[in-house]
């Protein structure tokens, strides 16, 4: 917490894996992404108050890596599959409650703007894809003050 009010919080994760494919085809590929997000965030009520809802809005970066086409896509004559990184907004809503002294819940949702570029050749020619992964996160967690 900067002040009583306002927050700032990084969300980190381990690496995320998707499967890439279109409806009739099925998986033809999988990459993994990592989206890291800091936010901004305002704090309603008091600093004492039992229960504390906030906003938060901030930015995403997305940066995928280790995209590769499965025995289908190859089969399917597709090769040199690449996702390109991605800038987007985030924004959040959530609930700190205070247990004790020390101890608080906390529930959050995310949202996270993802769009991606899927390159990738088809029998030799390139072709580019525009993707919107914009998922939405859902946290629970507890948290402890020293």
């Amino acid at each position: 917490m900067a002040t009583d009010n306002i927050g700032v919080e990084l969300l980190a994760a381990t690496p995320f894996r998707h499967k890439v494919g279109l409806g009739p085809t099925g998986t033809l590929a999988t990459v993994r992404q990592l989206p890291p997000t800091l936010m901004a965030q305002y704090y309603f009520f008091d600093s004492n108050s039992k229960a504390r809802p906030y906003v938060g809005v901030g930015i995403n970066y997305t940066t995928f890596y280790d995209a590769e086409f499965n025995q289908t896509g190859r089969d399917a004559g597709l090769s040199d599959l690449s996702v390109k990184h991605s800038w987007g907004v985030a924004g959040q809503v959530g609930l700190d409650y205070q247990i004790d002294r020390n101890w608080l819940l906390n529930a959050s949702v995310w949202y996270m703007d993802i769009d991606t570029e899927v390159r990738f050749k088809a029998a030799g020619e390139q072709h580019n894809i525009n993707m919107r992964v914009d998922p939405w996160v859902f946290f629970f967690g507890a948290g402890y003050r020293f």
